[in-house]
């Protein structure tokens, strides 16, 4: 469980032997790139609240642009 303070050790599995680290990283920072211009995690803003109640229109354009 990922609250157990119990230490591991990743193993690699038989499709993972031919994977570097290098290669690895590379990966996983095109995929933060790709997911950073998508701006999938917009959060509300104050500019959403209008005489005091959240616009949810406007917040769910936001999102979907």
């Amino acid at each position: 469980m990922p609250w157990s303070r119990k230490q591991r050790k990743l193993q690699k599995t038989p499709i993972q032997k031919d994977i570097d680290i290098r290669k690895m990283f590379e990966i996983i920072k095109h995929d933060m790139f790709r997911w950073s211009i998508m701006q999938a995690g917009t959060l509300p803003r104050r500019e959403f609240i209008f005489s005091g109640v959240f616009d949810e229109e406007l917040f769910a354009e936001i999102r979907e642009k």
